[in-house]
């Protein structure tokens, strides 16, 4: 007998001829295929769905609504009824229509799946809802055209196989059983290997084998053909273990079977006796008939990042500081699933999150300076990682609601909060690196290690970039050299005179990183009281019309001023501030 999931010509799928129950699971494996990089939710119906046979959530925020309706004659005038259950705007909640509840879910699109091409009266009043509800959610409807074409059907005709009945299955591994034929060449190797591949793929809607051959050895990977087939058709894995409990083996993998895992983690096959993987035709095995050299687990790959806000609160649970974290991974287990966020590249949050409520939430933290992109990132993490230390309670959200609360495993898990409370020294360059890199649009990860003198520079360029004035940690000298002209300017003449003098000078300043360096291109430099040295002698010079070298120090040895001169008014005194580095002396007295 013909079977109505699968054809040889024309569409794939004779929709008249298959029950509810197949029209639902084909569209629902489906599905996760039209949003490869979303997270899919496929909602079990019983005791009724709220207007949601799948949800989707796209990477970009929208979220989508699927609502299945098991229409094979479609829905015009004469099928009233139908429409009533597909859309209702009733004033009872109890009598709306699937489209009116799934709106109250404020999805951004409801599909509408139904094995049916409408007729002309069903599709001016799919186009009527789609006018009426036009303010808030985009309707689309998908029908039997759809369906069969290669968005759906037509282009995961694997899905569509991995429907048909167990005895087709079998006749069909029958026919593509040749392995123990001999091979006419390389490019017959891998035609057969090709072809078994697809006999493999069609077994199941949501899962495979990839399998390869090393010497002896035959190597099996389980693999999802989508990032929802561990929710939409889970795989349970059964075994007797023999090692010892604080074996490290074990307890890595005993942490990726109970909360997942982030790293591929393996069990020799000396410890395993008994082996059960139950939950789909393709992975069922009553006992291990060949030797088991090891099981691997592998992370899910696939799988997009949601956007994920950390609410610090209060004793008394007022909410005190957020942030939202968006390179997040999840790792699902059979007790319950590892949340792992990154925030502000230096800063790790390892969430485990069981499902049984009564069980606590743990966090682990890793907090590493070298993983921050920029002196900002690391100072935000910084100063996170200190208000994590203060939080009586840490919570996450998602779309502004929490769903769930944590402690730390360890209190010392914190404690890079007060390694920057006891080294004020390194949370100074971060700051003062972190406010020079953004003034200057000049961004790189914070050097290992900083000399005195780079902390000095750093805090007089950040001074500088505020519109502040500072003394220069090194010169006391300006060089220079003079015309003859130069002598009849005043500043000059009190030079060549013996007497002090403010001088004033504007110059380019790079300073080098390690690899890296910030540059200035307006420093000005300050000398408040200037005297040049062998005056005769310079003066003797430029009196006989000759060019003349000058050296100008400062008296008493001060140090030069330094500001940018157009973030500071014109009518400013030259008032330089200490720079106030913790165990670094200052220039000199300001006086």
């Amino acid at each position: 007998m013909e079977n109505p999931l699968h054809r040889d010509h024309g569409p794939l799928v004779v929709w008249d001829r298959i029950d509810r129950d197949a029209f639902e699971r084909l569209v629902e494996a489906l599905i996760p295929l039209q949003h490869p990089d979303a997270d899919v939710r496929i909602i079990n119906g019983r005791g009724g769905d709220g207007g949601r046979d799948a949800i989707v959530r796209e990477v970009d925020g929208r979220t989508i609504i699927y609502q299945l309706k098991f229409f094979p004659d479609g829905f015009d005038g004469k099928h009233r009824e139908r429409r009533r259950q597909i859309s209702n705007p009733a004033k009872s909640p109890s009598q709306w229509g699937s489209l009116e509840r799934a709106l109250e879910h404020q999805p951004d699109e409801w599909i509408l799946v139904a094995p049916c091409n409408p007729t002309v009266s069903g599709c001016a009043w799919i186009e009527e809802l789609k006018r009426t509800y036009a303010n808030r959610v985009k309707i689309t409807f998908v029908g039997r055209a759809q369906l069969d074409g290669p968005k759906w059907c037509a282009g995961h005709q694997d899905v569509v196989r991995s429907q048909m009945t167990r005895d087709e299955m079998l006749a069909k591994m029958q026919i593509a059983n040749r392995e123990r034929d001999v091979l006419a060449g390389p490019n017959d190797l891998s035609e057969r290997l090709q072809a078994l591949g697809s006999v493999v793929d069609d077994i199941d809607p949501a899962w495979t084998w990839d399998f390869a051959r090393m010497g002896d050895t035959t190597i099996q990977t389980l693999r999802p053909k989508h990032s929802a087939a561990g929710q939409t058709n889970p795989i349970h894995l059964k075994a007797m273990v023999h090692c010892d409990d604080d074996d490290p083996h074990l307890a890595a993998f005993r942490q990726a079977v109970d909360f997942g895992s982030f790293t591929a983690v393996a069990l020799p096959g000396e410890f395993v006796s008994e082996l059960e993987i139950t939950g789909s035709p393709l992975v069922e095995r009553e006992e291990l008939n060949r030797t088991l050299e090891r099981i691997e687990l592998h992370p899910a790959t696939g799988i997009p990042p949601t956007p994920i806000a950390l609410a610090l609160r209060d004793e008394g649970n007022a909410q005190f500081a957020t942030t939202i974290s968006r390179d997040n991974r999840m790792s699902h287990g059979s007790r319950g699933m590892t949340l792992e966020q990154k925030l502000h590249g230096a800063l790790t949050l390892t969430w485990r999150l069981p499902t049984d409520m009564a069980e606590v939430v743990s966090i682990g933290i890793e907090f590493d300076s070298n993983k921050a992109v920029d002196a900002g990132e690391l100072l935000k993490a910084i100063q996170l990682t200190r208000k994590l230390s203060q939080a009586a309670a840490i919570e996450l959200q998602i779309d502004g609601k929490p769903f769930m609360r944590g402690q730390f495993t360890e209190p010392s898990q914190l404690g890079i909060a007060r390694h920057a409370d006891d080294n004020p020294e390194w949370e100074e360059v971060v700051e003062d690196l972190a406010h020079v890199q953004e003034a200057t649009s000049t961004y790189f990860p914070i050097p290992e290690t900083f000399a005195t003198m780079d902390r000095i520079w750093l805090r007089v360029l950040r001074l500088a970039l505020q519109g502040r004035m500072s003394f220069c940690p090194e010169r006391k000298r300006l060089t220079t050299s003079f015309q003859p002209s130069d002598a009849e300017h005043a500043g000059v003449a009190r030079l060549l005179a013996g007497e002090k003098v403010l001088l004033m000078s504007t110059m380019e300043i790079e300073l080098p990183l390690e690899e890296h360096s910030i540059r200035l291109p307006e420093l000005t430099f300050v000398m408040r009281r200037g005297i040049l040295q062998d005056a005769d002698t310079v003066g003797a010079g430029l009196a006989a019309g000759r060019r003349m070298p000058a050296v100008i120090t400062s008296h008493d040895d001060e140090p030069l001023v330094v500001f940018i001169r157009s973030r500071v008014p014109e009518d400013i005194e030259i008032c330089p501030e200490p720079w106030g580095l913790t165990g670094v002396k200052e220039a000199t007295a300001l006086r």
